[in-house]
């Protein structure tokens, strides 16, 4: 396929177009079609791709007095928008008495307190990045405890990255992750 300009090409005989002169319009076509009419997202809208949904912060109520700090700061524990739910990272570091695993353990758990917060769970999950301060002491069982949380498949996509330190001093391991919330739970 070639771009050339403001079209892209689209000649039923050129095999490398394939199903995309079909699937696509040029920007030419897009500039002349009525908004609602060019969503890629099956409905109409201001957005690039379709309807802009609005954004609500997802607070856990078994957080209780902790959704104090985030409001404090200006931050969420997560947002969701439209089906998309971004979890900001959680620590476990409540539980660091306990010792490694279950500082791990709880920031599954926390994790999972969000997550049904906004009507998902870990099934619903489709990437996640950790960040660990001893990467290689603790990876085994991490991933041990993951694979308790994580059962479902597809599988998400993980990213474990090795750092110095974390917000929390106790903390040694953070995850975040992003999840596809159920339509059956979007209210729609």
């Amino acid at each position: 396929m070639r771009l050339d300009g403001d079209e892209m090409a689209a000649d039923a005989d050129d095999s490398d177009a394939g199903d995309y002169s079909e699937t696509f319009m040029s920007r030419r076509e897009a500039r002349q079609t009525p908004q609602a009419e060019r969503s890629l997202c099956g409905g109409p809208g201001p957005g690039v791709y379709g309807a802009v949904s609005e954004r609500r912060a997802i607070e856990p109520d078994a957080w209780g007095a902790d959704l104090e700090w985030y409001r404090e700061t200006r931050l969420s524990p997560a947002v969701q928008v439209g089906e998309l739910l971004f979890v900001a990272g959680c620590t476990g570091a409540a539980a660091a008495v306990d010792g490694p695993r279950a500082q791990m353990r709880r920031a599954y758990e926390e994790i999972g307190q969000v997550l049904d917060a906004a009507g998902a769970s870990w099934d619903d999950v489709v990437s996640m990045t950790t960040y660990h301060v001893h990467f290689r002491r603790d990876i085994d069982a991490m991933t041990e405890i993951h694979r308790e949380f994580v059962t479902k498949e597809p599988f998400p996509a993980w990213t474990a990255v090795g750092v110095t330190a974390l917000y929390e001093p106790e903390a040694i391991v953070e995850i975040s992750v992003h999840a596809l919330v159920p339509r059956s739970q979007l209210g729609e």
